[in-house]
């Protein structure tokens, strides 16, 4: 089901383009099913830069679209956050001794942290 959506929205940006006019106006309905298109694939864990050139699609296009869905709907833009899951530390020697890790969606790691540098570095990325 992906790749015919992928063909289809892929066909659909094309035609706009490649047309002449040096403005080019993407329908709404178009702009909406790339947002889900973006939003679904990126839950599946595929970066979002990564679904734009699948899509042939600049990434400052899309995330114009996607901020501004966000602030027209933002329960919509909820559905770009996901489920973290958290593994229980067997002792608080583990913790300051620097046994911890995190690891992000977006691919970043950070491994040997204490539980103090642990929490200020998800302070600093939230």
């Amino acid at each position: 089901m992906i790749e015919s959506e992928l063909g289809s929205l892929r066909r659909q940006l094309f035609e706009i383009r490649s047309r002449k006019s040096t403005s080019r106006r993407y329908p709404k309905e178009l702009r909406e099913a790339v947002q889900a298109y973006i939003r679904g694939r990126h839950w599946q864990g595929v970066r979002i830069g990564d679904v734009c050139r699948e899509l042939e699609l600049p990434l400052g296009t899309a995330s114009r679209w996607l901020r501004g869905a966000a602030e027209e709907a933002p329960e919509a833009a909820a559905g770009m956050f996901r489920a973290v899951v958290l593994a229980p530390v067997r002792s608080r020697e583990a913790m300051d001794s620097g046994a911890l890790s995190l690891s992000s969606p977006r691919g970043y790691r950070a491994e040997g942290l204490g539980l103090e540098q642990l929490l200020f570095l998800l302070r600093e990325l939230i």
